[in-house]
């Protein structure tokens, strides 16, 4: 499962990353100076980043031993934002604003844009509530793909898209969904992949 960072988390991650390249490994206390939190609060942060499976300590205890955990022959991670959720159900307002971050392999996140959490249940068995939705941004798709949609005035949904003699209608995978037609249907992504939590 790839590892779901916070803006705070990223930009330490990012800091520590690009120190190493440049500088050298930075201490404890270089790191909190730069970003005006205290060594214990950072420590926090580090904490939570180890736990995450993307930073890691060459030797317990030295200030200057923390690794940037990187996948190897793929370039590194990327961090995708998480642009909120998007319901696999009855379109409900999309909500566009940056919760977290996705921190993927380099070759897995290539033609990604963004993460989109899905709520719902109308693309099941595809697509389960929790599902971290890969989204590629376009503005049109093949018959059949998976796409996030806008429905009538900044609605959103993630449906299956229809295409038959110029007009567009969105499915559901689950036959309890009723077909949504509409004048008014835009496609604003579509779903490239996904990543799902072991229940």
């Amino acid at each position: 499962m790839p590892a779901v960072l916070t803006e705070r988390q990223r930009s330490i991650l990012d800091f520590i990353a690009t120190s190493i390249r440049d500088s050298g490994t930075p201490s404890y206390r270089e790191i909190a100076d730069h970003f005006g939190i205290t060594v214990g609060g950072l420590q926090k942060q580090l904490k939570a980043l180890e736990t995450k499976g993307v930073l890691r300590r060459a030797a317990s205890g030295a200030a200057r031993a923390l690794r940037v955990s990187t996948v190897q022959g793929d370039g590194g991670l990327v961090a995708l934002p998480i642009l909120g959720r998007v319901r696999a159900g009855i379109p409900v307002e999309a909500i566009e604003y940056v919760e977290d971050h996705l921190l993927l392999e380099r070759g897995i996140a290539k033609g990604v844009d963004y993460v989109l959490l899905a709520e719902g249940n109308s693309m099941e068995p595809d697509i389960l509530q929790g599902d971290f939705l890969l989204v590629r941004r376009v503005r049109d798709a093949d018959n059949g793909a998976t796409v996030v949609a806008h429905v009538g005035d900044g609605d959103g949904t993630v449906k299956q898209l229809r295409k038959a003699k110029r007009k567009l209608w969105l499915e559901a995978r689950n036959p309890q969904y009723a077909p949504i037609q509409s004048e008014s249907i835009s496609v604003v992504g579509r779903v490239v992949g996904l990543f799902r939590k072991m229940r």
